[in-house]
């Protein structure tokens, strides 16, 4: 999981994995460049 440093930042990444958790998906995050990249699979 991607680890936010500013207060109240990062609640929509931890909004995606636990609706693609109960939908008995996963989600992957990663950086590339400038790039901020989110895969789900459900």
């Amino acid at each position: 999981m991607p680890v936010a440093t500013e207060r109240g930042h990062g609640l929509g990444t931890k909004s995606i994995r636990q609706s693609a958790e109960r939908l008995g998906g996963k989600c992957q995050y990663s950086v590339s460049d400038t790039m901020f990249i989110v895969r789900v699979i459900i």
